[in-house]
C-alpha cells in the first residue's frame, strides 16, 4: 500500500514539473528571441552538453583501465 501511495504522488508531481518552465528553458527562449535563432540553438546545445556532463559526474562513471 505504501508503494502505491508513493507512485501516485510521483505521478501526480510529474505533470506539474512538465508544464512549469525551468531557468534553462527561460534562458534559451530569451536568447533565441532577444538575439538570434542560432544563438538560441547554441544555448540549447550548451545546456544539453552541461546536462550530460553533470549526469556523467553524478552517476559516478569511471573509465576502466585497460
Amino acid at each position: 500500500m505504501e508503494i502505491f501511495i508513493s507512485v501516485a504522488l510521483i505521478l501526480g508531481a510529474l505533470p506539474a514539473g512538465a508544464v512549469s518552465p525551468d531557468p534553462s528553458f527561460i534562458l534559451v527562449a530569451r536568447t533565441a528571441m532577444g538575439m538570434s535563432r542560432n544563438d538560441g540553438v547554441a544555448a540549447a546545445i550548451g545546456m544539453g552538453a552541461g546536462s550530460v556532463l553533470f549526469f556523467t559526474w553524478a552517476s559516478g562513471y569511471k573509465q576502466q583501465k585497460t
